[in-house]
């Protein structure tokens, strides 16, 4: 049996100093793998400083907004550029804020022991999310901060007509009516963070290129980069599809964005199987560093 080889693609945006740390630590835990750090800010990241760590970057001109279609085309792009890049037999999405808790060269035997195509980290059905038909409202921020509560309101006086929702991340708004079509597929909402099998990736890239119906469908969900791999890939018999946490992270309930880690995530982030985990701070604690270092001797690297 051919011994694995991993690539993890680092969705970054922000803070080149804290990705490259992240980015330095992953080479260091795996040695023998590809790292590829995808990003949309020209010139975030020192593309020689990159190098010479081992680690190969990729500037895309697909500006991200964080829970839209945008997020999905900058993944799919993302995965194509490093399918294309590396022979790995296994690819790893991740945040710019994902730092490694795991011993990975023993985690990636296991997962690759495992045999599963893809890890998913599975969410709650949110049925609101694609039983309406979403569109982002356009125009500059100054506008959407008018039509963007006018919509709300009207939205108040069509229950069951209109929904209109804003982005807990910014100023973007979202307005939904009743879908008159259903999915395309059984829609299963999961983590973006995952890991998936060669075999899972290129048959993501394939589907997609072959099923415009898919694509379209998607792209009028709300979150569609939590609904989109996760729902393709769960729908080919033929792929096997697990339940796992690659990164864990800590939401507290109602938040839009998980907590930033400290020693008690961290304790709690040891008792998972997870591999890694967020929010790493930009300017986070060196004694919280040292203990998430600490963790990937403190005990074996579970792949479930």
């Amino acid at each position: 049996m051919t011994e694995p080889r991993f690539c993890y693609i680092v969705l970054c945006h922000t803070r080149a100093d804290a990705v490259a740390r992240n980015a330095r630590r992953i080479r260091e835990l795996s040695p023998t793998s590809d790292v590829m750090l995808r990003y949309d800010v020209p010139g975030l990241m020192d593309e020689r400083a990159c190098a010479e760590m081992g680690v190969q970057t990729y500037e895309d001109d697909i500006t991200v907004r964080w829970g839209d279609w945008t997020m999905v085309e900058a993944q799919l792009r993302a995965l194509r550029e490093a399918r294309r890049r590396s022979d790995a037999s296994h690819f790893v999405l991740l945040s710019g804020q994902d730092y490694p808790i795991r011993d990975l060269a023993s985690w990636e035997s296991g997962v690759a022991t495992d045999g599963s195509d893809a890890v998913l980290d599975l969410h709650g059905d949110s049925p609101e999310t694609y039983t309406w038909t979403w569109r982002h409202l356009p125009g500059p921020e100054i506008l959407r901060r008018v039509t963007g509560p006018l919509a709300w309101r009207a939205a108040h006086r069509l229950p069951g007509q209109l929904q209109a929702v804003r982005s807990p991340t910014s100023h973007h708004w979202y307005v939904g009516v009743p879908r008159r079509a259903a999915a395309p597929v059984p829609v299963v909402k999961a983590a973006v963070w995952a890991t998936l099998s060669a075999r899972a990736v290129d048959r993501l890239l394939a589907v997609t290129d072959q099923r415009p119906e898919l694509p379209r469908f998607f792209r009028t969900t709300r979150t569609p980069d939590e609904l989109y791999t996760s729902s393709v890939l769960s729908a080919q018999a033929d792929l096997q599809v697990r339940t796992g946490r690659t990164t864990y992270a800590d939401f507290p309930e109602g938040a839009s964005n998980p907590e930033w880690v400290d020693a008690a995530l961290l304790a709690r982030a040891a008792d998972t199987p997870a591999a890694f985990v967020r929010k790493m701070h930009p300017d986070v604690d060196p004694d919280v560093l040292r203990l998430a270092d600490e963790l990937v001797h403190a005990r074996p690297s579970p792949s479930h």
